[in-house]
């Protein structure tokens, strides 16, 4: 690569699973990766405090849970088969660790707009208070189909809660509880509190 070399830049909003993988490839490729997480912590949804609680299991085995190049470590996973929340988010900071994907990444950096530019997109974004921008030549979008949850009117009370917002299953002891929806939230959910309340529905 000659000296006088200049990397085209990529701007990654999101520092999930995603994101991640995202930004290994990039510097594979040649690329210049700033992976752009609002959070604290990267790991997406698996970081926690997203509806994401410590005994959480995940849906798919850990042979399928992983990146190609990064399989879990055996001796890290408390079940057979399936990791818990917790190991999933260790799981995504070693990969972070393995291919030094660190220094990439900006945490508590929350981008607030795109903007097409003339053979580019000028990102901003607020970090320590300040708004901030710069042009990069490529723009990835990892920040999940989950950010915003979704609650219809006709169940909004002070009892109704979107999954997003399901932490600790012992508050529902001796509770009658209604889940609706039976995709992966609801039924994780009722398993979750299915020792601790009176009758689970979807």
């Amino acid at each position: 690569m000659p000296n006088n070399f200049n990397p085209s830049t990529v701007a990654i909003v999101g520092a999930g699973p995603s994101g991640l993988a995202a930004a290994k490839y990039a510097r594979e490729f040649g690329l210049s990766p700033v992976v752009f997480e609002k959070g604290s912590a990267v790991g997406g949804l698996w970081k926690g405090g997203t509806g994401i609680w410590s005994t959480m299991h995940s849906n798919i085995s850990h042979y399928s849970c992983c990146f190609s190049d990064w399989p879990f470590k055996r001796a890290t996973l408390s079940s057979e088969m399936f990791p818990t929340a917790p190991e999933v988010h260790h799981y995504l900071n070693t990969y972070v660790v393995e291919f030094q994907l660190g220094e990439f990444i900006k945490l508590n950096a929350e981008v607030t707009s795109i903007s097409a530019l003339s053979g580019g997109w000028q990102i901003t974004w607020t970090e320590q208070g300040s708004s901030k921008n710069k042009a990069f030549d490529f723009v990835i979008i990892c920040c999940g189909i989950f950010a915003s949850p979704f609650v219809p009117s006709e169940f909004r009370g002070e009892n109704v809660i979107h999954s997003s917002q399901f932490e600790c299953p012992g508050r529902y002891q001796n509770k009658d509880v209604l889940v609706v929806g039976n995709a992966f939230s609801g039924a994780e959910i009722s398993r979750a509190i299915s020792g601790d309340e009176r009758a689970t529905t979807f």
